[in-house]
């Protein structure tokens, strides 16, 4: 045991830089019923790791992040080469504590990639609700969906001629119960071209890969876990010929391209996705470049707006240009530490602001038409209903700001006495239970709330507090509404704009987090892809709720 262990960090010594995972690409038929060896994966059995296929034949084993190198000192870790190979490393490293810290990451990181192609086909042979778009439209005047877009209007010009699909991803962590602190992240994507009632049925969903936790990937891990995927996405890019199942229950061969176009996820997974700071960091909007102000009172970020400001988005474009500035941070860095100078800390500082957050290469931005920044979609669970909504029920109720102006948490019962008279439509799944326990609600129970309750509120909360919620409800209207019109998008950006800028005046700056500035791009998200229900996490949670407990056996070798 103890051989093998330092035959282990002395391979990812080697490769520390690289990061050289070894993928599996799994053929799949059904992506929940492939067996995994019983056992586990650790240092001391990675070679007796066998994954075998549903019909029972055996498959390439699942490696770590190791490559073939690992496998041939692996075979040799008991000759004294392998020995000898362990002491010279041993000797380099008592003098690198940052190295030994890194070698305390064990058992090695392992993760699953399926194969998008064959899924793909499963899909088109018995979908008939497919809908190839070949035109652009001269003038849309309504957005029902992703296909009325400007992203995917564009996208029709420049590819004219072509038949084509688009696909959204999803990456996200589940836990697979309340209890667990076990974190898996599987890869969800969906094709935006299938009738918007079947888009997220689970005959229709794309398995991209599984990260099995047990805890949450880094920066660098998801840029590894998610290369694998793009590298089948840009083979997809360059046209394959697939069988496309009609209506009338013939089929045909034709030749499609495949574009990953947009990405939905919280913030959170967002960040890791897009390889840049985290949300509550002070260059941590995924749409733009704004700034955070730190704030002491309550000792986090915040991201105020003022009337004249002109944030910079982030597009493909800027992003280039901020990762030269990057790369060139990191080798100013390293000669920096080579002459052995004092001022590190500022010279890092300094760097943090030059690159407005990048923290490296985002794997997506090799992908033809994906763009990294608003191709990353403002999630309208996490941003609005269990981010701003939530955030305000907590500023209005909780016993913290009861001394506020704005606090009405004295008028609990009157507001829940109201809540019960409020007829919700025949559609809602979810109730919204007593306000006096909204801290336990689900997502949909603040979206009902908000959308159709919102007028419990009126007469309770103080006059302006009232009218800039009506902001909120009415952006949340509009871009929720199943039909939009186009010339409604002015409006609804002044809206969003007229939200943030009022914020900080009735709650303060302290109160003015990022997820209170996710509102100011609603409307980019909306004017770009339409609905923001046809794309929303609510979605894919729905998924993950469904199937959490399958992906849990799967990486676990349960069956």
């Amino acid at each position: 045991m103890t051989t093998t262990r330092r035959v282990h960090r002395t391979t990812i010594w080697r490769h520390r830089q690289a990061l050289r995972f070894q993928p599996v690409r799994v053929p799949l038929r059904e992506v929940f019923r492939i067996q995994q060896h019983q056992g586990g994966l650790d240092a001391a059995n990675l070679d007796s790791v066998s994954p075998m296929l549903d019909d029972g034949s055996p498959h390439e084993a699942i490696s770590p992040i190791l490559d073939d190198d690992f496998a041939q000192v692996s075979d040799d870790r008991s000759s004294s080469s392998s020995e000898d190979d362990c002491d010279e490393i041993d000797e380099q490293m008592r003098n690198d504590e940052d190295l030994l810290d890194y070698f305390s990451l064990a058992p090695p990181v392992y993760f699953f990639t399926f194969d998008l192609a064959s899924q793909l086909q499963q899909i088109l042979d018995c979908s008939t609700d497919l809908c190839l778009v070949n035109h652009a439209k001269n003038r849309p005047t309504t957005l029902q969906d992703i296909v009325d877009g400007e992203f995917y209007q564009r996208l029709l010009i420049a590819e004219r001629g072509n038949n084509f699909l688009t696909l959204t991803m999803n990456v996200d962590g589940v836990s697979p119960n309340r209890s667990s602190s076990l974190s898996i992240w599987p890869v969800f994507l969906v094709i935006n071209e299938i009738e918007k009632g079947k888009r997220f049925a689970l005959e229709n969903l794309i398995v991209g890969g599984i990260w099995p936790g047990p805890s949450k990937p880094s920066r660098e891990h998801m840029f590894v876990f998610l290369t694998d995927i793009v590298e089948q996405l840009k083979v997809l890019e360059r046209g394959q010929v697939f069988h496309v199942h009609s209506s009338c229950g013939s089929s045909r061969r034709i030749s499609l391209k495949v574009f990953l176009t947009s990405c939905c996820c919280d913030k959170p997974a967002q960040c890791l996705v897009q390889r840049i700071a985290e949300p509550i960091a002070k260059f941590g909007c995924g749409a733009c470049e704004i700034h955070g102000i730190y704030n002491y009172e309550g000792r986090c970020n915040t991201f105020p707006m003022t009337e004249g400001d002109r944030l910079r988005k982030r597009d493909n474009k800027r992003y280039d240009e901020l990762l030269l500035v990057y790369e060139s941070n990191a080798k100013e860095l390293a000669a920096f530490i080579e002459r052995g100078t004092r001022g590190r800390n500022k010279l890092m500082n300094k760097h943090k602001l030059s690159v407005k957050g990048i923290q490296g290469p985002c794997v997506l931005r090799s992908l033809a038409y994906f763009d990294v920044g608003s191709s990353f979609l403002v999630d309208s669970l996490h941003n609005v209903y269990l981010g701003v909504f939530r955030r305000l029920l907590n500023m209005w109720l909780s016993t913290a700001y009861q001394d506020q102006q704005w606090s009405i948490h004295g008028q609990l019962d009157k507001l829940d006495m109201m809540l019960t008279n409020v007829h919700f439509p025949s559609t809602t799944t979810r109730l919204p239970r007593s306000l006096a326990k909204f801290n336990k609600y689900k997502g949909n129970e603040f979206r009902s709330l908000l959308l159709f309750g919102y007028s419990i509120f009126n007469g309770v909360l103080g006059s302006q507090y009232y009218s800039h919620f009506l902001i909120l409800v009415l952006i949340m209207h509009i871009s929720e509404s199943r039909t939009i019109q186009t010339d409604w998008m002015d409006n609804l950006r002044h809206l969003c704009t007229q939200f943030v800028l009022i914020f900080p005046r009735l709650y303060t700056v302290r109160h003015n987090v990022q997820v209170v500035h996710s509102i100011a791009h609603i409307h980019e998200t909306v004017k770009s892809f339409g609905p923001l229900s046809n794309y929303s996490t609510f979605n894919f949670e729905s998924l993950l709720g469904r199937k959490k407990l399958d992906i849990y056996r799967f990486t676990n070798g349960r069956h």
